[in-house]
């Protein structure tokens, strides 16, 4: 390797996957499910654990139609510059009441050489109401657990990642029951619990929520946390509790530059948290994506985000832990 370029790795350290054989997969080890069934998670290699592929018409997007992704031949074309550029996992965290379209994500999944995951579960208030409605924990979490069992909408797709969500400042009723149901739905199949704070706020709740139904604070993420930046004694209270922290708002620039992420993410990985740090893009908007006429795409995340990181500090194996042991173990379903 020449070290020019070598992000100061060792000899015989790489970025890429550990390739698996063809040997049937034991459901009943620890495992990743992807939209084309499961892998290792040795096989993630760098990976966004919090992303937007494809998606339709949600509330969200009724009145902001840079929110619809709903073309393929675009969507292909991001996936493409990323796998290029060196990605090989990425989660489309949309839900059904997101706009999910699972004919269109696994049409996705098997042309590109990118392994997909998607999620079961629910967005924040205005998003899942619609759907959720007066549902009790045990009818949304039978849900939920059908779409990981049984696969989505007649599908063999298999949801590899549960979501919740809350609204700013704010749990409502719907998000409350989201939240026990996703435990329920841990506590029954493993899967890692996958969350959206409105900026950052109510991740302390929603952690005390998903503890006491049931789930495991250390299989928990919290996403949009960089929207925290200037609270640190708040951050650190959040990796106290054990759970991941996501920082998913790189090229919001008008919130924060992104060197100022880099360096928050470097203190709390010298306070002891680097095994719990996530990054990803959040990246949901036509206006984001290369193969929509937009900027950015998911190659920054790859291109970028890595440089920032290491100008604050972080040396080549942290870098390396940040986007691909961490995610690895992050979305690793522990079978119950």
């Amino acid at each position: 390797m020449d070290e020019q370029f070598d992000y100061g790795l060792d000899e015989g350290e790489s970025f890429e996957p550990i390739l698996e054989d063809d040997a049937p997969f034991d459901l009943s080890q620890p495992h990743v499910m992807t939209l084309l069934g499961p892998v290792d998670p040795g096989a993630l290699g760098f990976t966004l654990h919090h992303e937007h592929v494809f998606n339709l018409i949600n509330p969200l997007a009724a009145t902001d139609p840079d929110l619809i992704l709903d073309d393929l031949g675009s969507s292909a074309t991001d996936l493409e510059f990323y796998a290029a550029a060196g990605g090989r996992a990425i989660v489309d965290m949309g839900p059904a009441d997101y706009g999910r379209s699972i004919d269109d994500l696994l049409w996705l999944a098997q042309r590109t050489s990118v392994h997909m995951l998607v999620t079961t579960g629910h967005h924040k208030h205005l998003i899942a109401a619609p759907l959720v409605g007066q549902d009790s924990v045990d009818v949304i979490a039978a849900r939920n657990i059908k779409e990981i069992r049984d696969g989505i909408g007649g599908t063999t797709a298999r949801a590899g990642v549960i979501k919740a969500g809350t609204s700013l400042s704010d749990i409502t009723s719907v998000e409350r029951r989201v939240l026990q149901a996703a435990a329920e739905t841990q506590r029954q199949t493993g899967l890692t619990i996958s969350t959206h704070t409105e900026l950052g706020t109510m991740a302390i709740e929603q952690i005390e929520i998903l503890a006491a139904a049931g789930a495991d604070p250390g299989r928990v993420i919290l996403g949009h946390m960089d929207a925290r930046l200037g609270e640190r004694a708040e951050l650190l209270a959040v990796l106290a509790t054990g759970a991941f922290v996501s920082f998913d708002r790189w090229t919001r620039f008008a919130m924060a530059p992104d060197e100022r992420r880099a360096a928050v993410l470097f203190d709390l990985a010298s306070a002891g948290y680097l095994d719990q740090l996530l990054i990803s893009g959040d990246l949901a908007r036509k206006s984001n994506h290369l193969g929509y006429g937009g900027q950015f795409g998911f190659d920054y995340m790859i291109d970028r985000v890595p440089l920032f990181l290491m100008e604050a500090g972080f040396d080549a194996p942290s870098v390396r832990q940040i986007f691909v042991e961490n995610p690895a173990r992050a979305l690793t379903i522990q079978p119950v």
